[in-house]
């Protein structure tokens, strides 16, 4: 799952340094986030 984290980061750098719309950017980072736990979910199963 490391280079799904390394995604996240990468999508909320870019995000930030454009800095048009902070309110879709919050959004998207928690939905990747929000991914990030599902796989761990599917990951265990």
């Amino acid at each position: 799952m490391r280079p799904f984290y390394v995604d996240v980061t990468m999508v909320d750098v870019t995000h930030d340094s454009s800095g048009k719309k902070p309110s879709l950017n919050r959004f998207l980072v928690a939905a990747l986030r929000d991914f990030t736990a599902l796989f761990e979910r599917l990951d265990a199963m």
